[in-house]
């Protein structure tokens, strides 16, 4: 396998951009641990814990998002060094 064909496996035909989502999911992950707490306060445990477990499920779920984004920027990184170098060549 040579060098074109790495690259062309790593292309990313929808790029997911977790900004805007991000920020909805980081809003609901406060409310639902502020509502974990306030639970917690009047000591309804199992309201508390359900609130603070999907908290938790947010959190791992946008922790997921945010770790394929992170993976989809280092591969169109990769592409465009790689281009560039290409271009460089043809000069």
């Amino acid at each position: 396998m040579n060098n074109t064909e790495l690259h062309k496996d790593k292309v990313v035909k929808h790029k997911l951009n977790m900004l805007g989502p991000g920020m909805f999911m980081m809003k609901v992950i406060g409310v639902f641990a502020a509502l974990g707490l306030l639970f917690w306060a009047f000591e309804w445990n199992k309201l508390c814990i359900a609130s603070l477990a999907v908290a938790g499920g947010v959190t791992l779920i946008l922790f997921l998002l945010l770790v394929i984004e992170a993976y989809q920027n280092n591969c169109l990184d990769e592409l465009f060094i790689w281009r560039d170098d290409e271009e460089v060549e043809d000069y």
